[in-house]
């Protein structure tokens, strides 16, 4: 069925691996030359053979490790092909090259509008049904894209501030559970070092915890098991340090926006540290300051923010951490 789909897309051949050599196929359907370029996500032990099966001066491209195991490549065949093996890593290379980064987007997009592209989307998935579409990626039932589709209503905008930029940039303080919203990139860069202001409430409940740990497969019993975990320290269950850190994109929408931006990437963070466990009932916030804003192009910027997430009722935070963003223009 997989095959089928490959060459609805358009692939001239194809090899279903489970049944035959790798190898020896790509060098039959190369008549023994070999493969120019190898596009790898796979990994596994799949990698040697399709290093195995270059042509000379070919190049072989490391995107990803599906298949669970990363290989290790005897390094001699690469001296043996005369190739390249090169690292393709998207999100290094959107934090180190945004203006090419945008570019490369901008033609996608293009080329979806344009139906030269097509993505094979397998199935459409509610945002309510996000752990069997990750179930079905894991039992390796999805061909192509799964696509998780999400309500406009998702989340409260709350209350807008604007920042003005005329000549000058004024900043007006943002009320409690209000939003910043800045009218460019420039504006942003004026508010570096300063803060963000602090979200509202988030109450972290049993479902939320009981669907992250269905959702990321992690059903320890100090996050599901409410009978077991009350004889525990904790007197009860705990969220998940990952569903505290995951509820940051949430939190930070509320606190501001920039509306020249035509894309906004969170990318990673810089340092982590879980402080205090997050009992289920408890009530979650993010205080957050801009700690720097480097514009890495005229129209791209890379953001540093400090967040602080707050653990009501407790002097010492749930967790802190540094988060990365790139905002293009």
């Amino acid at each position: 069925e997989k095959l089928a789909i490959c060459k609805e897309k358009g692939a001239d051949e194809l090899v279903n691996y489970t049944e035959v050599n790798l190898k020896d196929k790509l060098k039959e359907l190369t008549e023994g030359k070999g493969v120019d370029v190898v596009y790898d996500p796979v990994g596994d032990k799949f990698a040697e053979p399709a290093i195995r099966s270059m042509a000379w001066k070919g190049r072989y491209l490391v995107v990803g490790f599906a298949g669970g195991e990363i290989p290790k490549i005897p390094l001699n065949l690469a001296l043996l092909k005369g190739c390249d093996i090169v690292g393709v890593f998207w999100g290094r290379f959107a934090a180190t090259e945004p203006a090419m980064n945008m570019q490369n987007i901008q033609e996608l997009a293009g080329n979806f509008m344009k139906g030269t592209l097509k993505p094979h989307i397998y199935k459409t998935y509610d945002l309510a049904d996000a752990p069997q579409a990750l179930e079905d990626l894991m039992n390796r039932k999805v061909i192509g894209k799964a696509v998780i589709t999400t309500s406009d209503d998702a989340f409260d905008k709350g209350q807008t501030v604007a920042i003005k930029q005329p000549k000058s940039v004024e900043i007006e303080v943002t009320p409690q559970g209000g939003k910043f919203t800045f009218a460019s990139l420039n504006a942003l860069k004026a508010h570096e070092g300063k803060s963000l202001g602090t979200s509202a409430w988030q109450t972290v409940s049993q479902e939320m915890i009981n669907e992250f740990a269905s959702a990321t497969f992690d059903n320890q019993w100090i996050h599901v098991d409410a009978e077991k975990a009350a004889a525990s320290p904790f007197g009860g269950t705990i969220a998940h340090g990952l569903l505290t850190l995951s509820l940051t994109p949430k939190f930070i929408y509320e606190l501001f926006e920039v509306s020249s931006s035509q894309m906004g990437v969170n990318y990673g963070m810089n340092k982590v540290r879980f402080i205090s466990p997050v009992p289920s009932g408890s009530k979650l916030r993010l205080s957050a300051v801009l700690k720097s804003v480097e514009m890495k192009q005229p129209n791209v910027a890379k953001l540093l923010i400090e967040a602080t997430i707050e653990l009501e009722n407790s002097e010492k935070p749930a967790c802190v951490a540094e988060l990365l963003s790139v905002i293009y223009e």
